[in-house]
């Protein structure tokens, strides 16, 4: 465990956005496949994120507007518009520790990974907690089996 590199949990290939596609589109694409974060890409290069948290405050922004006023470009609003742009990234070959430890101090939910300067993957909390959860059942499992390694017994 203490040599996980990023590669071996990420979320790959990532579901990513162009800065020209719609809030819209974020929104359906976060539902559709439950999940909080978007990179955004321009030719495979990340230019931005787009988080659940940016979308729900660009989309009440728009619910505010009167109704019947609002134009088809303000219907079509571009990611561009709210993606967040100074992104920290890793790369495949980051340890989790050293990944785990950027997001916690940073309290980041997502770590797009890069490598050669292209983005192939992202790593999320839920990606980290999953690893978790799989090491702590395969523990109990040993400590069933073997009572010598039970915490207090």
């Amino acid at each position: 465990m203490k040599s996980l590199k990023v590669r071996s949990i990420m979320t790959h290939p990532v579901v990513s956005l162009e800065r020209d596609h719609s809030i819209l589109l974020a929104g359906s694409l976060m539902r559709l496949r439950h999940i909080r974060h978007l990179p955004v890409a321009d030719k495979g290069r990340l230019v931005g994120l787009v988080t659940h948290r940016d979308l729900l405050a660009a989309q009440a922004a728009l619910l505010a507007a009167p109704r019947g006023t609002l134009t088809p470009e303000e219907m079509s609003v571009p990611v561009s518009r709210i993606m967040i742009t100074n992104v920290w990234s890793t790369s495949p070959e980051t340890s989790l520790l050293d990944a785990g430890r950027i997001m916690l101090d940073h309290k980041y939910g997502c770590l797009p990974v890069v490598e050669d300067g292209k983005l192939v993957g992202i790593l999320t909390e839920v990606d980290l907690l999953a690893l978790l959860l799989d090491e702590l059942e395969s523990r109990r499992e040993r400590e069933d089996t073997d009572p010598r390694l039970r915490i207090g017994g």
